[in-house]
């Protein structure tokens, strides 16, 4: 039987993609907003009702990836209480709202691999989207939390911090922007959705017990610890 694997924000652009890729690995997918689906992530009573309706489908879920995000980029001085808000509930709530309807069952069953897609502008923070670098960065205190308070489940949580990947608003950016972008990248290209599905899900599979509450870095040398 097939493992099961939530997947948020499979809507468009990286999402749809690694809900693909996890198809076509044999997985079973099921999305939280996407793929008909239109949950909103920061609703919490939404979310706690569509992950009921998944575990009655399904019997049980191996993997849960947090993948959904949303940006509305400002200077702090300018962005609205409304921006920052908005960009928080979707990139930090959302996950936990995820997670608190998720972990109590993967705690009954003793097992789950949870990853979170975090950014490198959480790492180093942006000029102009600090709401979005904020949240990213709180979502990598969270995996830690919930890394330390699941371990003895049989339960690891994990980060990857992406860097500029080639799908979706890198694509959108102007030529200029994105040929500037990277010349600062020292592997000298954006990374691929196929990159980081398979760091996703390496990390999900059965066999990585052992590594829970990191953070991997998945950004062609743009940002070194």
């Amino acid at each position: 039987m097939a493992d099961t694997v939530i997947i948020t924000g499979t809507t468009r652009g990286l999402g749809e993609i690694l809900a693909q890729r996890f198809r076509n690995s044999g997985w079973h997918v099921q999305s939280i907003h996407g793929d008909g689906d239109m949950t909103d992530v920061t609703d919490h009573a939404q979310v706690m009702s569509r992950v009921a309706e998944i575990y009655a489908n399904c019997g049980n879920v191996q993997a849960l990836v947090n993948c959904a995000g949303s940006f509305q980029d400002g200077v702090i001085h300018r962005l609205t209480p409304e921006s920052w808000g908005s960009v928080i509930a979707t990139n930090l709530t959302g996950p936990f709202n995820v997670l608190s309807a998720v972990l109590p069952r993967m705690r009954t069953a003793k097992y789950g691999r949870i990853v979170n897609l975090s950014s490198v502008q959480g790492q180093v923070g942006v000029i102009g989207a600090g709401n979005y670098a904020s949240a990213k960065a709180g979502l990598v205190g969270l995996t830690k939390s919930v890394a330390l308070e699941s371990a003895k489940f049989d339960i690891t949580c994990n980060a990857v911090a992406l860097g500029f990947i080639d799908v979706g608003m890198f694509r959108r950016l102007p030529a200029e922007l994105r040929d500037g972008i990277i010349s600062r990248i020292p592997k000298g290209r954006p990374g691929t959705a196929d990159e980081v599905f398979h760091t996703v899900q390496f990390l999900c599979d059965k066999r990585q017990g052992y590594i829970t509450g990191t953070t991997i870095d998945l950004n062609g040398g743009y940002y070194t610890r």
